[in-house]
């Protein structure tokens, strides 16, 4: 009796990019995948359901990761949630310089936002 199959997934920017079967057999296989990646994006490498490596950046043309707008903004959301919910249990002499810290990461996840493509 074979071993039973799993998948190996490709993952770039968060979503499946390319798979393959791989047996289930503990042994060291070789895998091997071609996709074409058009902007700069993290790569990973799911073996459903035991592992998920950390991500690998690939910069094409100089330019930066814009994965996904909606993390970006999700991002920005939970910055703004965090100040809301914890802002006022700072120090008042540290507060005012807090909350410009808090303010720039809000900016700066807007700004990454505003840059990746639409409908990510």
């Amino acid at each position: 009796m074979s071993p039973a199959p799993s998948e190996a997934w490709l993952i770039v920017n968060g979503v499946v990019a390319a798979w393959r079967e791989v047996p289930a057999d503990g042994k060291v296989h070789e895998l091997r995948f071609t996709v074409k990646v058009e902007r700069s994006s993290w790569v990973a490498l799911q073996h459903f359901p035991q592992l998920h490596t950390s991500p690998v950046d690939g910069i094409v043309g100089g330019q930066p990761i814009r994965a996904s707008r909606n993390s970006a903004e999700w991002c920005a959301a939970c910055v703004e949630q965090l100040w809301r919910s914890r802002g006022k249990a700072i120090a008042e002499k540290e507060r005012a310089e807090a909350h410009q810290a808090f303010q720039k990461a809000v900016q700066h996840y807007r700004k990454i936002a505003a840059e990746a493509p639409q409908g990510t």
